[in-house]
């Protein structure tokens, strides 16, 4: 029934349910609401699993009767974990129309949004105040030596990006501190 899309964790689970699981879902002359809805309805929030809404409701399942004996229900679905959609920004599912078989094909799209980019840096001037922040710069800024004939400009973004990560954690240890006091 269940098949994982993530990483090893059931959190998006697709299948043949082979009940429906709203009391809206089964069309015909002779469709009745599955006896079991109300319970599989509690184990789907018991397991915290959200039914993804359909873009338009449509069965999934046809008996391939006709007339008064046609039946169709919405079988096949989507299921995905609370903590999976609380991070997804927009999912939609969907069900197309053909195939040979008496299902019709489900889809389910995820929009993951790309991983946010670091803060740029941003230098405080008020810091050149600070004795401790002036140390770390003494600490971290090499000089070139007379003798020495390495490329000024390599040396000078060396020590502005060692400067930086200095910068960083300083600022980051100061503002903790701030904060327990």
């Amino acid at each position: 029934m269940s098949k994982s899309l993530l990483k090893g964790k059931n959190l998006v689970m697709g299948g043949d349910l082979n009940f429906s699981i709203r009391r809206v879902e089964p069309w015909g002359p002779l469709a009745r609401e599955d006896p079991l809805t109300n319970f599989f309805l509690n184990l789907l929030i018991s397991n915290k699993l959200i039914d993804v809404n359909l873009i338009k409701l449509k069965p999934t399942w046809r008996n391939r009767r006709a007339g008064d004996a046609r039946v169709v229900k919405r079988l096949d679905r989507f299921l995905i974990n609370e903590e999976l959609a609380s991070k997804i920004p927009m999912f939609r599912q969907w069900i197309e129309e053909g195939g040979s078989s008496d299902h019709f094909p489900v889809y389910l799209e995820l929009s993951i949004p790309p991983p946010k980019p670091p803060a740029p840096f941003n230098f405080n001037s008020s810091w050149l105040q600070d004795v401790s922040f002036n140390n770390i710069f003494k600490e971290t800024w090499r000089h070139l030596e007379n003798s020495c004939t390495e490329d000024k400009g390599f040396l000078f973004m060396e020590n502005l990006k060692r400067l930086k990560k200095a910068t960083i954690n300083w600022a980051r240890d100061r503002k903790a501190t701030k904060t327990r006091i």
